[in-house]
C-alpha cells in the first residue's frame, strides 16, 4: 500500500491532515518472457542406397543437418530437446516394391518406431508377412536402411539398376524440437 498524507497549517496554528492510500499489489505486473522455437526442413533427403548383392550391409545417413532450428530464449533459462520419428502415409500403404522370391507387393508399417516393409498379397496379409526392409532413426537423426530380401527391378535387361518407392511421402522423417524454460513454459 502507498499512502500519501498532506498536512496544512494556517497562520494562527490550526493544523489539518488527511491521507489517502492506493493498493499497489494489483498495480504491479511481472511479464513472462516465454521461449519460442521453429524447426524447418532445409535440405532434401540424403540418399540411402542398398544393394541386393550385399544384403545385411545397411545404408546410413545423418539427417540432423537437413533441418534448421531457430529459438528465442527466455530470460528464465531454457532447455531444448530434439526427437526424431518415422511415419508412413498410412498403415499398410503399398510401397510399389515387389519381393522377388515371393512375387508379392511390399506394404509399409510402423513397428516400435521403425518403418517395416513387409511382403503380402494385400496389406492385411502383409501385417504378418516377411520383412523385406526396415528403416530406423536414432536420437541423433541417423537414419538406417536395412534391406533383408531382394526386390524386383523393372528392367530385366540390366543387372545393375535401382528402384525406389512408388510415391513421395510414403515414409516421412519428422524432427520435433521442444524448448522449456525454467518456469515451465513449453513450446514445440
Amino acid at each position: 500500500t502507498l499512502t500519501r498524507t498532506d498536512t496544512i497549517t494556517d497562520n494562527d496554528g490550526d493544523v489539518r491532515s488527511d491521507s489517502a492510500s492506493i493498493d499497489l499489489g494489483t498495480a504491479m505486473t511481472f511479464a513472462d518472457s516465454g521461449p519460442s522455437i521453429a524447426v524447418e526442413a532445409t535440405a532434401a533427403a540424403d540418399t540411402l542406397a542398398v544393394d541386393d548383392d550385399t544384403l545385411g550391409s545397411d545404408a546410413t545417413a545423418s539427417f540432423a543437418d537437413n533441418f534448421t532450428i531457430t529459438t528465442t530464449n527466455s530470460a528464465d533459462g531454457d532447455t531444448t530437446t530434439t526427437a526424431y520419428a518415422l511415419s508412413v502415409s498410412s498403415s499398410g500403404a503399398d510401397s510399389g516394391l515387389v519381393d522377388t522370391a515371393l512375387n508379392e507387393n511390399v506394404y509399409l508399417f510402423v513397428e516400435s518406431g521403425n518403418v517395416v516393409g513387409r511382403a503380402g498379397t494385400d496389406a492385411t496379409d502383409a501385417q504378418s508377412g516377411e520383412q523385406v526392409f526396415t528403416v530406423s532413426v536414432d536420437a541423433n537423426g541417423l537414419v538406417e536402411l536395412d534391406q533383408l530380401r531382394v526386390v524386383k527391378q523393372s528392367d530385366t535387361n540390366s543387372d545393375n539398376e535401382t528402384t525406389t518407392l512408388s510415391a513421395a511421402e510414403l515414409i516421412t522423417l519428422t524432427r520435433t524440437d521442444t524448448i522449456t524454460d525454467n518456469d515451465g513454459d513449453v513450446r514445440s
